[in-house]
């Protein structure tokens, strides 16, 4: 993640590397972490800081993004545009292949939650949400779970068709055997 040069990816990456280092346990990597964690952080934010000021139509691209998803019509985002569906002011730059002339990069570009809004609406993102809290029983899987919503990724990616594939699988015996170990 952090390879990708992404401000964002960069922060996830950061996200589950610094929980990793929390969970280990008195390993001599966490003491090796810590002493390049300076040099680390240093690369990190100058990295960070190049990206942002390099940036300012991606900010306008995401807001654009926003204001036409969240400037529907109550039911619309309520209940969503369904699976094919796209907020109707996109429809015709979407069939046409030309989104960019919107001012928007694409549909999943400001995350998963914002693209489950489009499709299914507040509604199933809260069901949704609410069937992985409840499915998911560990802290790591809980922070999975936050770090793919904030992804651009697409639900009809293999990555997180895989990873609900094994949160569904799983049975409460092995939610049990993992916390108390």
């Amino acid at each position: 993640m952090i390879l990708s040069l992404s401000v964002a990816a960069v922060i996830y990456g950061g996200v589950l590397l610094f929980y990793c280092i929390y969970q280990s346990k008195r390993s001599y990597i966490k003491y090796l972490i810590y002493l390049c964690l300076p040099i680390l952080l240093c690369f990190l934010i100058y990295m960070a800081y190049q990206r942002l000021i390099s940036i300012d139509t991606a900010t306008d691209i995401r807001n654009n993004l926003l204001l036409y998803v969240f400037g529907q019509t109550y039911s619309e985002m309520l209940l969503g545009n369904g699976m094919l569906g796209v907020v109707d002011e996109l429809a015709s730059y979407m069939s046409e292949g030309t989104l960019w002339q919107a001012g928007v990069a694409s549909l999943n570009d400001n995350g998963l939650w914002l693209f489950i809004i489009n499709k299914i609406g507040v509604l199933g993102l809260i069901i949704f949400i609410l069937l992985m809290w409840i499915k998911t029983k560990t802290r790591l899987n809980r922070l999975l779970l936050c770090l793919l919503m904030i992804t651009k990724l697409s639900f009809l990616y293999f990555g997180f068709i895989f990873y609900i594939a094994l949160v569904l699988s799983r049975s409460p015996a092995d939610d049990e055997f993992t916390a108390k170990n």
